[in-house]
Formats: C-alpha cells, sequence, structure tokens
C-alpha cells in the first residue's frame, strides 16, 4: 500500500480486480468500465433484472457523486459507492494476483443509493458480506 499520489494503482485497474472479485464471490454478473473511462460507470453488474452500478474512487466525495449521479440518471435500479478508508492505497509494483490480493483485505467504506427500496437484493448482498469476514 502507498499513499503517495503518483505511486498508486489506477482505478480503472482497481476497477477490473473488483470487477473479477464479484464475479467469482458473489455471482455478479459485473463489467468494468470501458478502457475510454470518461462518462462510463466504473463497475456495471446485473442481478436477477437488476442494473447496479458500482462507483468507486480513493476519494470519497467523488464516489458517491459518481453514484448520485447514476440514479438520477435513472439508468440503474442501484448505485452503490465504495471508497478505501483513509491511508489504503494500492502500489503501482503489484502484479494482478497481488492486487487483488490486497483488495480482499481491504476495508471499504459503502454508500448505497436507489431510488425505491430492493430488500430482495439488500438481503442477497448482506448475507453474501457476512459470509466473506
Amino acid at each position: 500500500m502507498c499513499s503517495a499520489r503518483g505511486k498508486r494503482v489506477n482505478e480503472r485497474e482497481v476497477n477490473v480486480r473488483i470487477s473479477d472479485i464479484l464475479r467469482k464471490e458473489f455471482g455478479l454478473n459485473c463489467n468494468p468500465e470501458r478502457p475510454s473511462g470518461g462518462k462510463w460507470p466504473d463497475i456495471r453488474c446485473y442481478y436477477r433484472g437488476f442494473n447496479i452500478v458500482i462507483e468507486t474512487s480513493y476519494n470519497k466525495s467523488d464516489a458517491e457523486k459518481d453514484a448520485k449521479k447514476r440514479i438520477e440518471e435513472d439508468e440503474f435500479h442501484i448505485a452503490i459507492a465504495m471508497w478505501l478508508k483513509e491511508g489504503d492505497r494500492y502500489h503501482k509494483d503489484l502484479g494482478a494476483d497481488e492486487l487483488e490480493k490486497a483488495i480482499r483485505s481491504s476495508k471499504f467504506d459503502v454508500a448505497l443509493f436507489t431510488l425505491a427500496p430492493q430488500p430482495g437484493l439488500l438481503k442477497f448482498i448482506t448475507k453474501k458480506v457476512h459470509t466473506l469476514t
């Protein structure tokens, strides 16, 4: 882990690894953003008819702002803002397997946004998260 801004792993690479973990551990159909970035969601997931977006960042306000925007644009049923706790940064020298291991051991803060309650999906997520810890 590293706190030097120039030495951390690009968020896009983190999104690829998070997408892989969500597919393997949760069985979600997840795809990271397209290489061009920009207007695209960080991670787009599909689960039993739900369109879910996960906006990740090293910065809380960026993740929350992007997640709220996705809900307001009415593209997704659920938007999750996910950011690393202060001080957790992934060093650029980590290989793909090492990065995935570092992500698995990281502690993320999250915020969940939705226009309407989705209790079935929330119950599924809560149950899966408890089985990983």
